[in-house]
Order: C-alpha cells, then sequence, then structure tokens
C-alpha cells in the first residue's frame, strides 16, 4: 500500500462507493489517513448493572432475558430485558425490527447514557454489540465526519485497513522528537485515529501539530525570495513637500513605519515588508508616502486593491492629493472600456504615468512599466502568497497592507516571507465607535435611532450575511431584508449592494451612495473592504452571529470615518451561549488586536498560502493561538534546520524534504 494509491485499492471500495468518498474530498490513502475523527466515544467505563449512576454513560456486559415489543399507535417500542445478576431495562423506539437481533440468552456489550424511569435505572437506545464478534465496545471509539452515504462504520473498517497495512515513515528529526518528548509519525497517526487514552491522544495530537507547523514554516522559508541586493535604490528621501499637502498630521505610528520602509531602501535591500493597521488606522497616507518617494527618485509605483470600488476610490484620493504636486496618476481595472485600458498601457510603457492605481490586472502579463520600483497590494488578506509572489517576481520592492489585525507574534512567526511594521494608533481626533447589540426585541428600537441619524443628514449600511455569492437562500435574505427596509423607511431613498450584481450596478449603487442619494444602504459583505463614506456614521448587522470577529470588526470601520460620532448594532438571532460572548467581545473592545486574536481563537486564521479565509492555515489539527508553545519551539526548530540545511540534504532530513515539498505542491498546484 502506498499513501497516494486510490482509495479503490482498499477492499469493499468498489466504484459506487469510491464515488461517495470522492465526494467528501477523499480520494487518496493519505486523504483517508488525514481524514481525523472528530470526537471520541470513550466506552472503556464498564460497569456491572448493580453499580450503575444516573447520568453517567457507561458499558455493561449482560444477557438477553426477555424481549417486549409494545405498540402505541405510531410509536412503537421494544424494551430488552438483559441481566448481569442484575436486571436492567434497555429501550429502543421506533426499532422493533431489532428483536430478531436480540436473542434470549446471547451476551451483549451496551454503552449509553444511564437514566431514570420512575423507581428503576434504564437506558435508551445505547450502541450495542454481540460478545461474540469484534469488540469495539469497551475501548475508544472514533467517530468520524460522515455524508449520508458513508457512515461512521464504513470509515472505522476503510481507515483500520490503512492501520493495518501502511507504516509511517518518521518525518522530524529524532533528536528533536526526543527533546520535545514527542511521538514517531507512525505512532501519532494510530493514535489520533485509535488512541488508548485521553493522554495518548493528546500526545499524538501536539505531535501532529509540531509537524504541521515545523513543515508550514520550512514551506514558507523555502518559497520566499531571499533578500537580495537590487537596482532600483533611492538617493532622495525627504517627503516634506508631500506632507504639506495633507490637511493632517500624520501620527507618531504612521511615520515611524515610513522611517521603517526608508531604512529597508537605505539598506540596499529589496523591500519585502508587511505593513498591517486597524480599520481607519491610515495605511492609505502610508503607502501615498511610500510611493511619493519613488517618484522623486525618477521611479513608477503601483498599488493594487482586492476590489473595482476600492481601486477606483484610492484612485480618487490619490488624484486629489497628487495633481498639486504635478503627478500622473492613473486607474487600470477590468471594467474600462479597451480603448481606455490602450491608453493606460501606453501611457506605462512609456513612462508618461508615474503612479498606478488597480486591481489584480495590474499583475496581467500585457502590463509594462518602464521602470517600476515599487508594488503595493492593499488588503492583503484577499490575496495569499501566491498573488504576492507574481508581484515580488518581477524584481521591484514589495509592500502588502491589511486591516484584519494579527497579533504581532503570531504575524511574525507566519509571515516569514515579509518584514512585519505595525500601525497601531489612530488618527488623531478620531471618535470611538459606539457598538450595542440586540435581539428581535430590540429591532424597533433600533431601526427608530437609525431614523434619527437619517433626519440629521447622516446615512446607514444595512448589512446582510453572505458566505458564498452563489447561496441563494442567502442572496434571497439579502433582498428580503432590501424590502423590508425600504418599507419602513419610506421618506428615504434605501440601496441595494450584493456580489451578484453586476459591477457598474454595483459602482453606480456606491457612488449614489458616496453622493448621498442614496441615505440607506442594504447590503452584503461587499462593502467590508475599504470603502469610505464619511457620512455614513451607523451599521446594523443583521445575523451577526454569522460573522468572525475580525469581519464584523472591519465592517464597523466602515462608519464613523468623518467627524461625526459612528454606530455599530450587531442583531445577533442567536440564542447561544457563544454567540453572545463573541457580541459581547464586540461591544466591550474595539482593539482590533485583541478582537483578531479571539477570533483565530473561535474561528481559525485563513490560509496564508492561498485566498481561503477558513480554518487555521490550511492546518488539519495545529492551531497556532491555541498552541502558542508548540508555534514557539516548532519555529525555533524550522529557524534552525534552515539555516543549517536550507536545501535539506542531510539524511535526517530526507523525509521532511518531501513534506516540505508535497505541501508546497499542493498550496501551489505545481
Amino acid at each position: 500500500m502506498k499513501l497516494f494509491d486510490k482509495l479503490d485499492t482498499l477492499n469493499g471500495v468498489g466504484p459506487k462507493k469510491k464515488s461517495y468518498l470522492e465526494a467528501m474530498g477523499l480520494e487518496t490513502i493519505s486523504d483517508l489517513a488525514e481524514y481525523f475523527p472528530i470526537r471520541f466515544i470513550d466506552s472503556t467505563n464498564m460497569k456491572p448493572i448493580k453499580d450503575l449512576v444516573e447520568g453517567e454513560f457507561a458499558t455493561i456486559k449482560a444477557e438477553v432475558v426477555q424481549v417486549v415489543p409494545h405498540y402505541h399507535g405510531r410509536l412503537k417500542r421494544l424494551d430488552v430485558i438483559v441481566t448481569d445478576g442484575f436486571n436492567l431495562k434497555i429501550s429502543f423506539f421506533n426499532q422493533n425490527f431489532l428483536s430478531s437481533t436480540f436473542l434470549k440468552g446471547e451476551q451483549f456489550y451496551f454503552y449509553g447514557k444511564v437514566s431514570r424511569f420512575g423507581n428503576n435505572l434504564t437506558m435508551t437506545s445505547p450502541k450495542f454489540e454481540n460478545v461474540k464478534r469484534k469488540k469495539v465496545l469497551g475501548s475508544i471509539i472514533p467517530v468520524y465526519q460522515q455524508s449520508k452515504d458513508i457512515n461512521n462504520k464504513e470509515l472505522i473498517k476503510l481507515t483500520d485497513q490503512v492501520l493495518k497495512e501502511y507504516t509511517w515513515k518518521n518525518v522530524i528529526p529524532q533528536e528533536i522528537l526526543e527533546k520535545y518528548k514527542l511521538y514517531d509519525m507512525d505512532k501519532t497517526m494510530r493514535e489520533l485515529h485509535r488512541p488508548k487514552s485521553q493522554k495518548t491522544y493528546g500526545n499524538a495530537r501536539n505531535s501532529y501539530s509540531f509537524y504541521e507547523i515545523l513543515t508550514y514554516l520550512l514551506a514558507l522559508s523555502t518559497i520566499k525570495k531571499d533578500r537580495e541586493e537590487t537596482d532600483i535604490k533611492l538617493r532622495e528621501f525627504e517627503i516634506e513637500e508631500f506632507l504639506k499637502t495633507l490637511p493632517f498630521t500624520l501620527t507618531d505610528s504612521q511615520m515611524k513605519v515610513i522611517e521603517e520602509v526608508k531604512g529597508d531602501l537605505k539598506s540596499g535591500y529589496r523591500v519585502d515588508r508587511l505593513i498591517q493597521g486597524d480599520v481607519g488606522s491610515g495605511k492609505t497616507v502610508v503607502a501615498m508616502a511610500i510611493m511619493y518617494l519613488f517618484y522623486k527618485n525618477g521611479f513608477q509605483s503601483a498599488i493594487m486593491a482586492p476590489t473595482e470600488i476600492l481601486a477606483t476610490q484610492h484612485y480618487n484620493s490619490f488624484k486629489n492629493t497628487f495633481d498639486k504636486l504635478g503627478i500622473n496618476v492613473a486607474l487600470l481595472i477590468g471594467s474600462m472600456k479597451k480603448s481606455q485600458k490602450d491608453e493606460v498601457l501606453e501611457d506605462l510603457k512609456s513612462g508618461k504615468v508615474d503612479m498606478i492605481v488597480g486591481t489584480h490586472a495590474l499583475i496581467s502579463e500585457n502590463v509594462e512599466f518602464k521602470n517600476l520600483g515599487i508594488s503595493i497590494v492593499d488588503e492583503q488578506h484577499r490575496f495569499g502568497v501566491l498573488q504576492r509572489k507574481n508581484l515580488s517576481d518581477k524584481g521591484v520592492h514589495t509592500i502588502v497592507m491589511t486591516a484584519t489585525p494579527i497579533p504581532r507574534t503570531l504575524a511574525l512567526v507566519m509571515y516569514q516571507d515579509l518584514q512585519v511594521s505595525t500601525i497601531d494608533t489612530p488618527p488623531a481626533g478620531r471618535l470611538k465607535i459606539q457598538t450595542a447589540t440586540i435581539n428581535e426585541n430590540g429591532l424597533i428600537k433600533a431601526l427608530e435611532f437609525i431614523e434619527k441619524e437619517l433626519k440629521e443628514g447622516r446615512q446607514a449600511y444595512i448589512i446582510c450575511p453572505m458566505i458564498d455569492e452563489n447561496e441563494m437562500l442567502d442572496l434571497n435574505s439579502v433582498k428580503k431584508v432590501y424590502k423590508e427596509i425600504k418599507k419602513y423607511f419610506k421618506d428615504y431613498n434605501v440601496g441595494l449592494l450584493h456580489g451578484q450584481m453586476k459591477p457598474d450596478e454595483k459602482d453606480r449603487q456606491m457612488e449614489d451612495f458616496e453622493k448621498n442619494k442614496i441615505n440607506v444602504l442594504v447590503s452584503t459583505t461587499v462593502v467590508e473592504v475599504g470603502v469610505n463614506v464619511p457620512n455614513a456614521t451607523v451599521m446594523m448587522v443583521v445575523n451577526a452571529e454569522r460573522f468572525g470577529l475580525s469581519q464584523l470588526h472591519q465592517l464597523r470601520g466602515r462608519v464613523g470615518r468623518g467627524t461625526h460620532q459612528g454606530y455599530c448594532i450587531l442583531y445577533n438571532k442567536s440564542e447561544s451561549e457563544i454567540a453572545s460572548m463573541r457580541m459581547k467581545v464586540m461591544v466591550e473592545s474595539t482593539d482590533g488586536f485583541y478582537i483578531s486574536e479571539k477570533d483565530l481563537e473561535l474561528r481559525g486564521s485563513g490560509d496564508i498560502f492561498g485566498v481561503r479565509q477558513s480554518g487555521f492555515m490550511g492546518f488539519i489539527l495545529a492551531n497556532p493561538i491555541k498552541d502558542k508553545m508548540i508555534l514557539k519551539y516548532a519555529a525555533l526548530e524550522a529557524k534552525n534546520i534552515y539555516r543549517d540545511d536550507p536545501d535539506f540534504i542531510k539524511p535526517e532530513h530526507l523525509q521532511l524534504k518531501i513534506s516540505v515539498d508535497r505541501l508546497i505542491s499542493r498550496k501551489f498546484n505545481c
């Protein structure tokens, strides 16, 4: 058996079952081996009937004495009387077909919750197993994520085959295993699927988490471009003329980041830096200052935004500022006419354009610069390493920016391919956004508050969830909310914005909102990134419980960007305690770094390699927030390995190289 053999090499997997497994994302032996149980049933608590305690889960071994079916209309009940010297009644509802299974005199294991009926203890619908058959009950039973076509028993049977026939080679060097008391890979995999105890499972999980983080960090080190000297060198570093055009003074935090970039440029090495800052911290003006530096030194610069709306808004801001300085700024987005695009491309190639603002169209093959000096990617959480690599491969300085704050220690480790700068103070005079959470009972009061803001000439967002733009259920809910809001605010203009609208429709709605032609904008999260409407003072998020905390914080940052007080209303339709706790975090804190850490604990951190934003960076078991110590030590060992053996040529690093290459191949499809 080989790891990358197809699953139909296993006994019992024919074409039909193979298709069911593929629908679950399971195609190879490796896929199945990494399909770990989501939980376990600990049926090791074996007890005689006389020692059973109400409320506990227990396993008993008993003989069938009597089987009594009952019929009460549509309700059917099967009572099985068993004994081990003491009697116990076990009941099954609507499963009278089991009467032929429980033959008098046969012994069974039963596992379930002990409950009380009248004066007697009982079990209802327990798991059971004939003693004559292979024993499962009385052990720790894995429970896998199932589908309607593949049940847990089948998954156990298939993984049992793999565990019986395959032996995993060790990946982590023996010295490191011994140093941190980790299991080797074979023992790790066996304990993750069939643990002997809670303790051995915990050790196996820690071992696998260490392996995941170690290979992940080594992959990052492998794909990153080593800092290299560049021909794009600056000699002029004064930006006073630019600063004089601004109607405000930059914060100390903004100036610190600019100086850090200047330090990079003076070093003679290519800049590869992440600038992160909270919502509204002023990253765009920092980007403008850096691009001005390159203009002063005779180089072109480019900034790439994830949406046409944001790119257009950046373009307008850049034009307003740089027109005063005689700097030619251009825009390049997909919805432009071909003639417009051709003109911009020609001007870029000739050097007529000094600065260009655009979307991912900027990294197209047909885009040629005369002397590009720096590429800046705004809102990097919408891109991944692959897109960043496409930019840096052009040999120019590269800066990426994000308004999704990442705890600094985590960022320093997980973004090893980048230097990290942090803007951690808001612009002077920015008012703290007031946040409240409501349930259905508070909806009318919230709408009345929004109307009060509208009467004062302000504007409002109503945000609805849309997890997937193809999810019609969510799209319909947006339209439904739009109709209801339009009916309530009948004296005001209400707009609708969602991802399935045509680009020109979206732009028109957003432009009308910016110009205050629309008073209330009902929207999905397409407004999340960067749109700046200073007159918008209040936002209500419908079904707030369906959003991640970082996303809620990002959305909240769309209001209160002017001189007026900003408000955020979180409409929580869930009654769960966890949802309430999450809403409490949003109400009590406006610190994006604190919120992001809480969000990471609850939801995961996305996939840095690509653009997927769920899970824990693509990890199967590892959680870089909860596994802080594992992250710390794995980062240390990754650094040592890459420093001493960057090509993984040492014999003890052979399997590690295979794992790293496989990870890179899977993430980059190369």
